[in-house]
């Protein structure tokens, strides 16, 4: 297997290249590039297994990269520093990332999870909507990946009524009561689609204010969504939710 480790810093290279000779067993070429133009030179000429790429790199950015990974079907590892736009793309498009510096653990089980996943064709189509999140800047697509055991869904955000926590597990309620059970905690979630107007207001139950269809105080307080479901509000929630509904009037 041939692995190629794109970076501009060579002491990130050095290091993961001894890890995978280390922990990979499988892999025996290492190809590296510490350019976008050397990188695209190997992908074209060379054709690795897969690529490991930092996002920025001294003449452009990785994800110029993508193109030509996607036509040759290259699985990819993206790496980075902690940069919270990126971070929530490569959530969306439900890709793998490393934060440097890089765990070695981490490492290992990304490479892994990279080529199981391009075994099952879930590769392009998430490429695809990560280069969609960064030509917009902002998450204007307006879509999200959600993997089940059976499935890859990429669903429209705003047609998402709420999410219930269930432990470990996220159940995503559509608003045609169609549901999506993932294997992520709700606090993930709450984290990613805070900004795209979700709001906790239980420790189970995020939900998306564009579906909220009115407020009802009896019962210490139920919001009905427009779909006719009801959700209790949590007391000490209470505030944050008048808050929100006080800024619409």
């Amino acid at each position: 297997m041939k692995v190629l480790i794109a970076d501009d810093e060579k002491r990130t290279v050095e290091g993961m290249a001894s890890l995978l000779r280390n922990s990979c067993p499988e892999i025996d070429e290492l190809l590296t590039a510490g350019s976008l133009a050397a990188a695209t030179k190997v992908v074209i000429e060379q054709s690795p297994d897969l690529v490991l790429l930092d996002i920025h790199l001294g003449d452009g950015s990785g994800f110029d990269l993508i193109p030509e990974l996607r036509k040759k079907q290259i699985p990819v590892v993206f790496i980075t520093a902690h940069e919270e736009f990126a971070l929530r793309a490569f959530q969306v498009a439900a890709l793998h990332y490393l934060l440097k510096p890089v765990d070695p653990h981490e490492l290992t089980l990304a490479v892994q999870r990279a080529f199981i996943e391009f075994q099952k064709k879930e590769l392009d189509t998430r490429l695809q909507l990560l280069l969609q999140q960064f030509a917009s800047k902002q998450n204007d697509t307006g879509k999200i990946v959600l993997k089940t055991s059976e499935s890859i869904h990429i669903i429209d955000i705003k047609d998402i009524e709420y999410c219930e926590a269930d432990k470990n597990y996220t159940t995503f309620v559509m608003h045609d009561n169609t549901k999506i059970v993932v294997s992520k905690s709700i606090g993930e979630y709450e984290d990613l689609l805070g900004k795209q107007g979700f709001l906790r207001i239980h420790q189970s139950f995020l939900l998306n204010t564009i579906h909220i269809s009115r407020l009802d105080r009896a019962d210490g307080g139920m919001i009905v969504t427009t779909n006719g479901n009801q959700l209790p509000i949590a007391s000490r929630k209470k505030d944050v939710v008048m808050a929100y509904l006080n800024r619409l009037g």
